[in-house]
């Protein structure tokens, strides 16, 4: 997922969404071919997602979706998230990862990040421009701080 657009011929189902740390998990089943992965989105400021992804899933980045644009206030991945044969979905997160299970009988007993793209240091992060004087940022107004005067050593 270093790259998008990323896809799988694998079927991937929406596994669980945790509150507290907005995060959003997408997860291939322990059956069928190769190694068990999960798509971790973190950061998680919207979610319009499906059940599933049939007959594979393509995650792809957008430059806007509603009220996220470029003049959004933080960085943001926009995915657009499309099933081969069924599911749609739209995720805006800050970190997307491609997360490898091993599994022993059914549970998972350890994971590795396959890879991973975040909005901050990433070509496909869209918004995050800094608050300007005169402005209110999350209920606080945004001033301007006198810059500190250093001494010169004069030899």
């Amino acid at each position: 997922m270093d790259a998008l657009p990323w896809s799988s011929d694998r079927y991937f189902r929406t596994w669980k969404y945790t509150v507290s740390h907005k995060q959003l998990f997408l997860r291939h089943g322990f059956q069928g071919s190769g190694a068990p992965l999960m798509i971790l989105f973190s950061g998680v400021e919207r979610m319009e997602i499906d059940p599933g992804y049939q007959g594979g899933i393509t995650v792809t980045p957008l430059t806007s979706h509603g009220k996220f644009g470029s003049d959004w206030w933080e960085p943001l991945l926009l995915l657009e998230l499309t099933g081969r044969t069924s599911g749609t979905g739209f995720v805006a997160c800050s970190i997307a990862q491609l997360i490898q299970l091993t599994v022993d009988n059914d549970k998972v007993i350890d994971s590795d990040v396959v890879s991973g793209v975040s909005a901050t240091y990433s070509e496909y992060g869209v918004g995050g421009r800094l608050a300007e004087p005169g402005e209110t940022f999350q209920g606080v107004q945004m001033v301007r701080l006198p810059v500190p005067r250093t001494k010169q050593n004069s030899t």
